[in-house]
């Protein structure tokens, strides 16, 4: 188990990278909204109307995709539909290069970190600090450091 100072800076780092998306909805689309909020059949629809928007990026330059947000959430339906629909996998955060694998593994979605690296994501593409989603399933503890 990490120690205490491991685990404070371990903490930090999960908040850091899953909080992708706080007080960001008026960034979103209506593909990117439906994500956040596991809406399957709305997103359903809107992947059949528009199905290039499995790929669409966030109104306010970040880069953030719905992938991301599902991911980052652990919505394995929406994961899914996404990944059927030609998500870019390893499609990063402009500013902090969290992909939403890493977003998986930070936030302990074992599901979602199952089907992204079924369908082929990067386990060794880093983030902006060098961390993969490796690197942060083998360090990272959070449920350990919060048991404490």
């Amino acid at each position: 188990m990490p120690s205490g100072g491991l685990c404070a800076r371990l903490v930090v780092f999960a908040v850091m990278s899953v909080g992708v998306h706080a007080n960001e909805s008026e960034c979103w689309t209506d593909i990117h909204a439906a994500a956040q909020e596991d809406d399957t059949e709305r997103l359903a629809v809107l992947l059949s109307e528009y199905p290039d928007d499995a790929n669409a990026e966030d109104r306010c330059g970040a880069q953030i995709r719905p992938l991301l947000l599902a991911a980052s959430s652990g919505f394995s339906a929406v994961v899914e539909a996404l990944i059927s629909a030609g998500a870019t996998l390893d499609a990063a955060h402009a500013h902090n290069g969290i992909t939403p694998l890493i977003a998986a593994a930070a936030a302990g979605h074992i599901g979602v970190v199952k089907l992204l690296i079924d369908a082929g994501a990067d386990l060794d593409r880093p983030e902006a600090r060098n961390w993969t989603a490796l690197s942060v399933s083998t360090s990272l503890a959070p449920l350990a450091c919060l048991l404490r």
